[in-house]
């Protein structure tokens, strides 16, 4: 039987014989290798013969050997040290070597960055990626107040997802607002991640906020009606694009990008490029009959953007002209009249879809059972009276 050689401080495995009753009488015999207890669990080996058992209990005395030796040369501050890390794993169900390794794979793996310079990098590669100057802007305010809550100087590793809760837990924004904000944030930190600068993307596991649906505010026909006549008896140079956007559906993003070229009559449609349009791609609109016989009314410069003025002066027409029409502001008003109205009428979910440059769901969700096909007509059916027709032959004449 194997014997731990004189001197050795550790506890020597102890081998012996067992004897073992079986279910049919029979008795096995083994050889048994007790570890004795270590880490408070005992661990036994069980072998068929004696020399197989005494070869086993001298490779685990030799292992306890060295790890002794290599514990004695610990310096008393890193027994410490340990000691007080343990201390602090106590009840997470975790090992010091649990938590080295936890380290080691969510260090930052490249140079360090603040969270201040890091947004300047992101920043001004969205420039070069030529992102349209409303999205930079976007990104821009939002990261700005991110960095407001006294996180600039901060590592960018050191940001967790803790620090975002908090962040909008102080800001109490409205549950859209708050989405705005984490879209920006899970775009940053994962621009963050592919360079190295932070382990993992802290704003992903952060859930969107539910936002109650409601159902889009139109204009009436009515009130469709009183909007063009106004816009064309007091603002002629903004009837065009009130037309564009009533009867077609164009973005109002992309509205103020809409060059003359764009408007093919002949063709009757509107070739809405993909450098304008907010989803990145090509679409075509049809230019509807009505849409067709007000833009023939309408003042188009000879060439570039349809209203030259820019958004402010746009914006400031368009209060103007719901004054004089007395009709109150709908927020995108413009854009869910036509959607609401053009799919009441033709009962088609793809051909709304399609002018409107959204996807099926989205639109049934949002626009269907909204009006009735009695009302999708009449909003088909403003055309310019008469005497519209007549002033504005004699303006040409």
């Amino acid at each position: 039987m194997f014997v731990a050689r004189r001197g050795n401080p550790y506890r020597a495995p102890k081998v012996y014989k067992a004897h073992k009753p079986l279910a049919d009488g029979r008795v096995l015999t083994q050889w048994v290798v007790d570890m004795r207890l270590h880490d408070g669990k005992r661990r036994r080996l069980f072998f068929d013969s004696e020399s197989e058992a005494n070869i086993a209990a001298k490779v685990e005395t030799n292992k306890l050997a060295n790890e002794g030796l290599r514990a004695s040369q610990i310096e008393p501050g890193l027994r410490e040290e340990a000691i007080k890390c343990k201390d602090l794993l106590n009840g997470l169900g975790a090992t010091l070597e649990d938590a080295v390794r936890f380290f080691l794979a969510n260090r930052p793996t490249t140079d360090m960055k603040t969270l201040e310079d890091a947004i300047e990098h992101f920043i001004s590669s969205r420039r070069a990626k030529v992102n349209r100057s409303r999205s930079v802007a976007t990104y821009k305010g939002h990261l700005k107040a991110f960095k407001a809550e006294k996180y600039g100087r901060v590592q960018i590793h050191e940001i967790t997802t803790q620090k975002i809760e908090i962040y909008f837990e102080s800001q109490k924004f409205a549950a859209k607002t708050r989405n705005n904000h984490l879209g920006t944030l899970k775009t940053f930190f994962l621009y963050c991640t592919k360079r190295g600068w932070c382990p993992r993307n802290p704003a992903e596991p952060l859930e969107k906020a539910k936002i109650p649906r409601k159902r889009p505010v139109v204009f009436t026909p009515a009130e469709a009606r009183a909007l063009m006549t106004a816009a064309f008896t007091h603002y002629l140079d903004t009837l065009a694009i009130i037309a564009i956007g009533l009867f077609s559906g164009v973005r109002s993003c992309e509205l103020m990008k809409l060059e003359v070229h764009m408007i093919k009559v002949v063709q009757r449609v509107i070739d809405i490029p993909a450098e304008i349009s907010k989803t990145g791609q090509r679409r075509l609109v049809p230019i509807s009959d009505n849409l067709a016989a007000w833009l023939a009314l309408a003042q188009l410069p000879k060439e570039g953007k349809i209203f030259a003025h820019g958004q402010n002066a746009f914006y400031k027409n368009y209060v103007a002209i719901r004054a004089a029409a007395d009709v109150q502001k709908k927020a995108n008003g413009m854009r869910h009249s036509f959607a609401t109205y053009h799919l009441a009428r033709h009962s088609n979910a793809g051909l709304t879809s399609r002018a409107c440059g959204h996807s099926i769901a989205i639109l049934v969700r949002d626009y269907d059972a909204v009006a009735t096909q009695e009302e999708g007509e009449a909003y088909a059916s403003i055309f310019p009276d008469e005497e519209s027709k007549v002033i504005q032959m004699a303006a040409v004449a």
